[in-house]
């Protein structure tokens, strides 16, 4: 991410590598998915990342939203909540109608421990898939069921063309 808050960044152990370039080069990219076993999808404003994901067939991680599920039906990951997401369909535009009313609630989350257990939750996670390397090559498998049967372009193009062919 470009947008890393500064003392976090400062608090990073040294071994963590921060990639602040954005768009992401393709060889960099590659070579990202190419050494990952899982993919944490923020699919809080872009999805690309769990298409790319499956395409690399590498399970992924998504956080709610209101269609998270869409992305690991195959088995190909997990889904953890979280106590505010910006798509809550009851509060976006009511209870916050800027980005910064948004963030002063997850502010105010964060402070009051609300996310501790979409944190815990997210460790364990991360905790099964280095104990159990079984579950991993599984889910890779179907990280790469999904990429084939969802998200290939020309399958895409196929389906499209199947509707528009129904309809004239």
């Amino acid at each position: 991410s470009h947008d890393i808050p500064h003392n976090i960044e400062q608090n990073l152990d040294r071994s963590v590598k921060l990639i602040k370039q954005i768009p992401l080069n393709i060889k960099l990219k590659n070579n990202l998915y190419k050494h990952s076993d899982v993919v944490l999808a923020l699919t809080l404003t872009d999805s690309v990342i769990a298409i790319e994901a499956t395409s690399y067939c590498k399970p992924i991680v998504v956080f709610r939203t209101q269609h998270s599920k869409d992305f690991i039906d195959n088995d190909n990951g997990y889904e953890i909540d979280v106590p505010i997401n910006v798509y809550d369909v009851d509060k976006y535009g009511i209870v916050w109608k800027t980005k910064k009313d948004f963030d002063l609630i997850v502010k105010r989350y964060l402070k009051g421990g609300l996310f501790n257990k979409t944190i815990e939750d997210l460790v364990n996670i991360f905790i099964k898939y280095t104990e159990d390397r079984e579950l991993l090559k599984i889910q890779m498998q179907n990280a790469e069921e999904k990429y084939y049967r969802d998200y290939r372009v020309e399958d895409r193009n196929r389906k499209l063309l199947e509707i528009y062919n129904e309809l004239i």
